[in-house]
């Protein structure tokens, strides 16, 4: 399982060191910034959202290289083959959250509320990350690379819809937000364990569709 990772890691390195030269560049920037506070953290934020976006599609350059026909060969079982994915999917995520709070050091070096919104921010992030890596792996194992792209959007589009319908509904919501901002730790723990959750069910669904799928 090394090796696929290794494999893995080969295939993202032009774009992680190309991630790399921009980080840097937009750290300096971020750190020599006098007046614009929070545009480090932006910038963070946005790099961020890059590098998680980079590495989901690691699948769609195995299928587009056969790969995962000679993949099935290796004396491998799925679990094995796609808990790699989800290795490379975590240690990306891991870095790309690295960067945004190094990008965010002057904020958090503040304390107080500028702080707070630091790590409120690189935790919504993080969700993000780990949301968009559980969807998107399953889907490409299923659907295929390009046709992922538009089930995963058509998704997005249904979950914004519910969204926007769900202004207009007779449900009262403020108990809940008054909830949650008094209960910080206990939103923060109940949000990383749905997500936790929901990573590890993405991973044995994908096992699934690997173990059923024929490239």
């Amino acid at each position: 399982m090394l090796g696929l990772i290794r494999k893995d890691l080969l295939l993202l390195s032009r774009s992680l060191r190309i991630f790399a030269v921009v980080a840097v560049i937009f750290a300096a920037m971020a750190l020599l910034q006098q007046d614009n506070e929070g545009v480090g953290s932006a910038i963070g934020a946005y790099l961020f959202i890059m590098v998680v976006i980079m590495q989901v599609y690691t699948v769609s350059a195995d299928e587009q290289s056969r790969w995962l026909r000679m993949e099935k060969a290796l004396p491998l079982g799925p679990r094995q083959a796609v808990l790699s994915k989800y290795l490379v999917s975590l240690l990306c995520i891991l870095v790309g959250m690295a960067v945004y709070l190094l990008l965010g050091v002057r904020e958090l070096a503040q304390g107080g509320e500028e702080a707070f919104l630091i790590l409120t921010m690189g935790g919504a992030l993080l969700c993000a990350g780990v949301f968009l890596t559980a969807v998107q792996i399953p889907l490409q194992y299923r659907f295929g690379s390009n046709a992922s792209r538009f089930v995963f959007l058509g998704l997005l589009l249904a979950a914004m819809a519910v969204a926007w319908v769900s202004q207009y509904l007779p449900v009262d919501w403020s108990g809940v937000l008054a909830w949650l901002e008094g209960s910080y730790v206990l939103a923060a723990v109940l949000l990383a364990s749905v997500c936790l959750a929901l990573f590890v069910g993405s991973y044995f669904l994908s096992a699934r569709i690997y173990q059923k799928k024929e490239w």
